[in-house]
C-alpha cells in the first residue's frame, strides 16, 4: 500500500510539473506573440511615417517646381515686355531728342503735381527743387554719357543699377529718363550687383570688341559722342534760362 501511495504521489507530481511547464511555455509563447505583434505594429507605424514624410517631400517638391515654373514664366513675360519697350524706344539721336522732350514734360508734370498737393498754408511759388527737376535730370544724363566717352573701357561707367536711389531720384522716375539711355544703346539686364553675388536689374551699355569689331565699335562710339553733344546743348539751354 505504501508503495502504491508513493507511486500515485510521483505520478501526480509529474503531471503537476508537466502542467506547470505547459503553462510556462504557453505564457512564453503569448509573450513572444505579443512582442512580435508589437514589433509588427512598430514597423507598420514606421512605414506609415516614412510614407507620409515621402508624400510631404513629393508634395513640397511639386509645389517648389510649380512656383519655379510660374516664376520662370513671369520672368520670361517680363523680359518680353522689356524687349518690346526697348525696341519701341529705338536707337539713335532722333530717339534721344524725343526722350529729352518727354523728360522735359514729365519733370514739369511732376512739379505741377507736387504744387497741387501742397498744403494751403504753403507758399504759392514753386520750390527750388521743383524748378530744378529737368536741370538735375539732364545734367545727370550728360554726366553719365560724358564719363563713358572719356573712358569707354571703364565698365562701371556703363553699368547703372536700376534701383539706385540717386539714379531714380534724378532720372529714373521720369518718363524719358531711362529711355534716353536706352536710345544710346543701354539695355536692361539681370546682372550681379554686389560682392555677395546678388542679382538685380541693371542698365548696361555693352562695348563692342575694338579689335574684332572695329567698325561696330566706331558706330557705337560715334552715337555716344553725338548723344553727348545733344545733351550738352540741353545743359546750355538750361543754364541760359
Amino acid at each position: 500500500m505504501l508503495g502504491e501511495s508513493n507511486q500515485i504521489e510521483e505520478t501526480s507530481s509529474a503531471r503537476e510539473e508537466e502542467r506547470r511547464k505547459r503553462e510556462e511555455e504557453e505564457t512564453l509563447r503569448r509573450e513572444e506573440d505579443a512582442k512580435a505583434k508589437a514589433e509588427a505594429l512598430k514597423k507598420e507605424a514606421e512605414r506609415e511615417v516614412e510614407r507620409l514624410v515621402e508624400e510631404d517631400r513629393v508634395q513640397a517638391l511639386r509645389q517648389t517646381q510649380e512656383r519655379d515654373r510660374i516664376a520662370q514664366e513671369a520672368r520670361i513675360a517680363e523680359r518680353q515686355i522689356e524687349l518690346s519697350w526697348m525696341a519701341a524706344v529705338g536707337l539713335g539721336v532722333p530717339s534721344l531728342r524725343l526722350q529729352i522732350a518727354a523728360l522735359a514734360i514729365s519733370t514739369d508734370a511732376s512739379s505741377a503735381s507736387a504744387s497741387a498737393s501742397a498744403s494751403a498754408s504753403a507758399s504759392a511759388s514753386s520750390s527750388p527743387d521743383e524748378k530744378k527737376r529737368f536741370k538735375l535730370a539732364i545734367n545727370a544724363l550728360h554726366t553719365i554719357v560724358q564719363q563713358i566717352v572719356k573712358r569707354p573701357e571703364e565698365v562701371n561707367f556703363r553699368k547703372i543699377r536700376v534701383s539706385n536711389e540717386q539714379f531714380q531720384e534724378s532720372v529714373g522716375r521720369y518718363k524719358g529718363g531711362t529711355e534716353a539711355l536706352v536710345s544710346l544703346g543701354f539695355r536692361v539686364e539681370e546682372m550681379v550687383v554686389n560682392e555677395l553675388g546678388e542679382c538685380g536689374k541693371v542698365l548696361f551699355l555693352k562695348e563692342p570688341n575694338l579689335e574684332r569689331e572695329m567698325d561696330k565699335w566706331g558706330d557705337w562710339f560715334e552715337l555716344l559722342k553725338s548723344g553727348l553733344g545733344l545733351l550738352a546743348e540741353e545743359v546750355e539751354k538750361v543754364k541760359r534760362k
